[in-house]
């Protein structure tokens, strides 16, 4: 129901202990957004954002989709939200608008 992709790596042909050896390739246009879980510090979601600007100006893309991971006790789960003041787009627009 939740719509996501997971992947898990088996070790039973590959040793995936080294970190380096755990590196996916995927086509960036595929992804849709990024969804921050409820402990993700701030300084780590600047940091991501930051990757996904860059990669949103190599791919020529003007959208990509931050979610905030929440508890909602009134549906007692873990939900998410738009976090909508962000937008790559706006931000290319304002520069060139600048006098």
């Amino acid at each position: 129901y939740e719509n996501e992709y997971r992947v898990v790596l088996g070790s039973f042909f590959r040793d995936y202990s080294d970190k380096a050896k755990r590196t996916l390739n995927y086509d960036f246009n595929s992804l849709h957004g990024l969804i921050f879980g409820i402990n993700t510090k701030m300084e780590d979601k600047l940091k991501i954002m930051s990757i996904i600007k860059k990669k949103c100006k190599e791919n020529g893309r003007e959208k990509f989709n931050f979610y905030q991971a929440y508890y909602s006790s009134k549906e007692k789960c873990i939900k998410h939200s738009l976090m909508n003041l962000l937008n790559f787009s706006d931000e290319s627009k304002r520069i060139e608008k600048a006098p």
